[in-house]
C-alpha cells in the first residue's frame, strides 16, 4: 500500500459547514472530512476526463473513488514545519492548574484533570497543540424581497426565528481564514495510485470547496505529492496488547451503533476473520492492579454526528452516529502474534474499518503509552492581568454580550418544543410587555408582574402558564418556581464550555474570575433568554393562526 500527500492552502475563507448551525450562525469545522476531499478529487478527475454529469458510467472513476483508494479527511498542520496534526486520543488528559499530562489508559484518574481536546501534533512525548484560525462575518440575505411577492408564503417562520424576521435577513457565517494549510492522504496500490494521478493531469489546481463556494467563500489551492510510505510497525506489549486509536470517525457497518464496545468489535471481527477467533477488545481484570499494567477504563470514546451536502445529488445525505476520531482502546489475543497477525493489522489500520471507508472513515493508527508532557510552545505563558480600568470594562461587556447570543440562539431553538396552549400570540405578547428594565433582580421582578396579572387560577392568562410546556416543564413551573440554575440554558446546555477554552484565563485578566455569575451577568442572561422567547413564541403562533 502506497500513499499521496493531499495539501490544502485556503485562498480565501472558507465554510466546513458542521451540523449545529442555527438560522443565525453557520459554524465551521477545523478540517476537510474525508468525504469532502474525495469530492474535491474527484471533481477533479471528472474534469480532467471530460465524464460530465456521466461520471457514474466511468468503470475506473467507480473502481478508484469507490473501490480501491482511501481518501482520509485533511487536518491542520503545524505552522513552523507543515507536520500534519490528528485529534488527541480521548484518555489523554491534563492538570487544569498545571502542566502535568497523564494517560488514563495507563494511569488511574485523579481529581483536577480535564480532558485535552482538539488537534495536536504529539512526537516523543510532546504534545503541541495546533489551532485553526477563523473568523466571522455578517451577511444580509434578500430573500424578503420573493417574500414580498408571495413566493414564500405559508413557509414555517420557525425557520426565521434567530436573527431574522420577515422584512430581513441577518445571520452570520464563521470561516476558516485564509492562508490556512492542512494534510489528508490517499491511500491505495502502486497500481491504482498511478492511475489516479495520471488522469487527473496535474499535481496541483485551485478548488472551491465548503459552503457558500460560488460566493466569496471557498477558493483553495489543492497539491498531490506521492510519497515513499512506511506502515507503523505492529509489536504487541508482554501481554499481547496493542493499543490503537480512531484517525477518524467510525460508521457501523449496519448503519446501527449502539455502544463504542459494539462499534470497535467490527476491528475485532476483521482480525479473526479465517484465523480460530482469538482477537478481543481488552477487558478490566479487577484482579489485576494498575502497577500490574491494568486499569479500569480500557475503552476511551466519544460519538459524533456525521452528514454532509451531496452536490450532484442536491440534497444532504442521512445523518449517521460514529465513533469519534482520537477514541482509544487496547485489542489482545489470546497468544503470540503471528507475522501474519501483525501484517493483517498493519493493512487494517489503513484499509479502514466499518462502513464507507473509502471516505476514510474506519481508519486507525497505533498508540504507543510512553510518559507525555506539553510541548514548550503550548505551555501556559505568565499571563498579564490587564491593568486598564475602561479595557477591563469593555471586555466584560463583549463577553456579555457573547454570551447573550447564545441566549438567542437557545431561545430560537426551544420555542420549537412548546406544547399545549391556546390564543398562546397574545399571550406570549402580554409576558413580553412585563418586563421591568433596570431592576436589579429581572426574574424577582418578573415574577411580581406575572402574580399580578394573574389574579386567579380561572383565567385564561393563568391557564396558559399551566398548560403550556416546555420538555415536559409547565411555564408556571420554569417562571414562577425554579430557580437560575434550572433555566434551561444553564440545565440543558454548556454554555460557558461554547464561549471558549480560554474563559477562565480571560476572566482572570480582566480581573473578575466570578463576572459570568454575578448578579449583573445572571440578570442579562435571564432577559436576553426570556425575552427573545416570548417573542419567538409569539411569532411562531402567530405563524399558525394564533395557536398551537
Amino acid at each position: 500500500m502506497k500513499k499521496i500527500r493531499v495539501k490544502i492552502e485556503t485562498l480565501s475563507p472558507i465554510v466546513l459547514t458542521t451540523r449545529t448551525n442555527t438560522t443565525v450562525m453557520t459554524s465551521s469545522h477545523d478540517f476537510f472530512s474525508g468525504t469532502l476531499v474525495r469530492g474535491m478529487l474527484a471533481e477533479r478527475y471528472i474534469e480532467a476526463k471530460n465524464l460530465g454529469s456521466q461520471a457514474q458510467e466511468d468503470e475506473n472513476f467507480l473502481g478508484l473513488f469507490f473501490d480501491k483508494l482511501r481518501f482520509v479527511a485533511a487536518y491542520p498542520v503545524r505552522a513552523l514545519d507543515g507536520k500534519r496534526a490528528s485529534f488527541v486520543p480521548a484518555s489523554v488528559q491534563r492538570l487544569k492548574d498545571g502542566e502535568a499530562v497523564r494517560d488514563l489508559l495507563a494511569d488511574a484518574p485523579e481529581a483536577g484533570y480535564k480532558t485535552l481536546r482538539g488537534f495536536a501534533v504529539i512526537e516523543d512525548g510532546g504534545i503541541e497543540k495546533v489551532d485553526v484560525a477563523k473568523n466571522i462575518s455578517l451577511h444580509m440575505s434578500r430573500s424578503n424581497v420573493k417574500e414580498r411577492q408571495g413566493k414564500e408564503r405559508g413557509s414555517s417562520s420557525l425557520e426565521r426565528l434567530a436573527g431574522r424576521s420577515r422584512d430581513g435577513a441577518i445571520y452570520n457565517y464563521e470561516a476558516v481564514e485564509k492562508g490556512v494549510r492542512f494534510e489528508g492522504e490517499v491511500f491505495g496500490e502502486d497500481a491504482a495510485l498511478e492511475s489516479f494521478m495520471d488522469a487527473l493531469g496535474t499535481a496541483s489546481w485551485t478548488a472551491q470547496a465548503g459552503r457558500a463556494r460560488h460566493a466569496q467563500y471557498g477558493a483553495c489551492r489543492v497539491q498531490l505529492e506521492p510519497v515513499e510510505f512506511m506502515p507503523e510497525s505492529v509489536e504487541p506489549d508482554a501481554d499481547n496488547r496493542i493499543n490503537l486509536r480512531l484517525e477518524t470517525p467510525l460508521l457501523a457497518a449496519d448503519d446501527l451503533l449502539s455502544s463504542a464496545a459494539a462499534a470497535l468489535q467490527q476491528i475485532v471481527d476483521r482480525l479473526n476473520e479465517g484465523t480460530a477467533g482469538e482477537f478481543s477488545l481488552h477487558v478490566y481484570d479487577p484482579k489485576r492492579s494498575a502497577a500490574q499494567g491494568d486499569v479500569e477504563n480500557t475503552v476511551f470514546a466519544d460519538f459524533v454526528e456525521v452528514d454532509n451536502f451531496v452536490g450532484i445529488w442536491g440534497m444532504k445525505r442521512p445523518r449517521a452516529v460514529a465513533l469519534a476520531a482520537g477514541s482509544v482502546f487496547a485489542v489482545e489475543k489470546e497468544s503470540v502474534w503471528t507475522e501474519s497477525d501483525k501484517e493483517r493489522l498493519q493493512r487494517l489500520l489503513y484499509d479502514g474499518v466499518g462502513a464507507r471507508t473509502e471516505e476514510g472513515f474506519g481508519q486507525l493508527r497505533l498508540w504507543h503509552l510512553q510518559p507525555l508532557s506539553l510541548a514548550k510552545r503550548m505551555q501556559q505563558k505568565e499571563r498579564r492581568a490587564v491593568k486598564s480600568p475602561e479595557v477591563r470594562r469593555r471586555a466584560k461587556e463583549l463577553l456579555l454580550c457573547a454570551a447573550q447570543r447564545k441566549m438567542v440562539v437557545y431561545a430560537a431553538e426551544d420555542v420549537q418544543k412548546l406544547t399545549g396552549g391556546k390564543g398562546v400570540s397574545h399571550f406570549f405578547a402580554r409576558l413580553d410587555s412585563m418586563w421591568m428594565r433596570g431592576r436589579a433582580n429581572m426574574q424577582g421582578a418578573l415574577r411580581e408582574k406575572i402574580r399580578s396579572q394573574k389574579s386567579n387560577a380561572s383565567t385564561p392568562f393563568a391557564r396558559n402558564l399551566e398548560a403550556i410546556k416546555f420538555n415536559g416543564r409547565s411555564l408556571e413551573e420554569l417562571l414562577m418556581k425554579a430557580n437560575l440554575a434550572d433555566m434551561p440554558y444553564n440545565k440543558e446546555r454548556r454554555w460557558k464550555k461554547e464561549l471558549g477554552e480560554d474563559l477562565e484565563a480571560f476572566l482572570e485578566d480582566v480581573g473578575e474570575p466570578d463576572f459570568l455569575t454575578s448578579d449583573t451577568a445572571k440578570n442579562a442572561l435571564f432577559y436576553a433568554y426570556w425575552h427573545n422567547f416570548f417573542r419567538f413564541a409569539r411569532k411562531a403562533a402567530a405563524g399558525k393562526g394564533g395557536e398551537e
